[in-house]
């Protein structure tokens, strides 16, 4: 069974500075393999370990990615962009890529990789979406879990947004 982890770092950049937030993105989060050339925290052993562990490859079984002969996971649709993050639609990022054997490696931290020594997913997740993104993250696949939120706000986006996912 997965073990899920849920971090919360106190050190990051309000939600309005955007730039920060970029700039903590790429100092944390790496999607590209270490390179020497342009990456202050290359070792083989690091670049052997995102090879092994990180590599994003799609699959036909139970809770595999393909639908309709495509990634779900959108692996198939990702572009180099010189190692630059950015903010796409509903404010989640698109992580850095700089060259073609990026593109199908899962956003990870290195440290933390080099510590578990297996695969760790590590994304960014800042706007409201949060709650919905975690749910849908720990409990994907076949099997589902129904759960019950206590708020001190009642915003119907909010509720409305969550009680969708729920109940699809």
């Amino acid at each position: 069974m997965p073990i899920y982890v849920v971090v919360r770092l106190s050190n990051m950049p309000h939600d309005e500075d955007k730039e920060g937030q970029l700039r903590w993105i790429k100092k944390h989060i790496h999607s590209c393999a270490p390179r020497p050339h342009d990456c202050d925290y290359f070792t083989p052993q690091r670049r052997d370990l995102v090879r092994k562990h990180m590599l994003h490859t799609c699959s036909n079984a139970v809770n595999g990615c393909l639908k309709d002969g495509k990634c779900k996971r959108r692996y198939d649709t990702l572009v180099l962009n010189k190692g630059e993050p950015s903010f796409g639609h509903l404010h989640f990022p698109v992580y850095g890529r700089r060259e073609e054997e990026d593109l199908r490696i899962v956003p990870h931290h290195v440290y933390i990789l080099e510590d578990w020594d297996g695969h760790v997913n590590v994304e960014y997740c800042g706007s409201h979406y949060t709650p919905i993104y975690l749910y849908k993250y720990v409990f994907k696949g076949e099997r589902k879990k129904n759960f019950d939120s206590q708020t001190q706000t009642t915003s119907p986006m909010t509720m409305k947004s969550v009680y969708t996912f729920v109940h699809r």
